[in-house]
């Protein structure tokens, strides 16, 4: 039963860590393009993702907590569940607690590309 949980928590971070990272992606590619249609569109995706990726950032935080707390017993000590949790509490550091300098938008991006490169090694392993 709690490794069901285990499983069911990691797909839902899962989902919400690819909806975190999408607005990173989309400013990357509105930036590249020269597609007016697709920047058009791009344009009006992003304030919904901008909107809710504090409420998606939270409920990643939840859910790996328990995903990592169901099958803490059941792993080793070098699964890469904890090289995406990892990429995570930066990201979390990063938006609770901000630095002095001016590039957090960058570190934001690097990040999310890192917590989506994890976790498909994550899914992989």
């Amino acid at each position: 039963m709690i490794k069901n949980i285990g499983i069911l928590s990691g797909y839902i971070s899962s989902l919400f860590i690819f909806l975190y990272a999408l607005m990173y992606i989309l400013r990357d590619f509105y930036s590249a393009s020269n597609n007016d249609s697709l920047k058009k569109y791009i344009n009006k995706l992003l304030p919904l993702f901008s909107k809710y990726n504090l409420t998606f950032l939270i409920l990643i935080i939840i859910f790996s907590i328990i995903h990592v707390c169901c099958f803490f017993s059941f792993s080793n000590i070098l699964n890469s569940g904890y090289v995406v949790l990892f990429v995570l509490i930066l990201i979390t550091k990063l938006t609770f607690f901000p630095s002095k300098l001016n590039q957090s938008n960058y570190y934001f991006n690097i990040f999310s590309y890192l917590l989506v490169g994890s976790l498909i090694v994550h899914f992989i392993m």
